[in-house]
């Protein structure tokens, strides 16, 4: 007996999350952003509106991430 089974590429992504400000500040209940606190990645909102893009996910961590981490270091300098 077989069984045929259509297999497609797929990322888990979250389409929602974190408020953030341009500099990947996470922003608090009252859009003050939280000291310290920063997001990148799909942690954050919005980004991909209502449609997760597959191969646009790494591309964005990837830039998140260096720019969110580029805030950190000149925030504790």
């Amino acid at each position: 007996m077989w069984y045929i089974v259509e297999q497609r590429l797929r990322m888990a992504t979250s389409l929602g999350g974190l408020k953030t400000s341009e500099s990947f500040e996470v922003y608090d209940e009252n859009e003050q952003p939280i000291a310290g606190l920063y997001a990148c990645g799909e942690t954050i909102g919005g980004v991909h509106g209502d449609e997760s893009m597959p191969s646009n996910c790494v591309s964005w961590a990837i830039t998140s991430g260096r720019l969110a981490g580029m805030a950190a270091a000149e925030a504790v300098e």
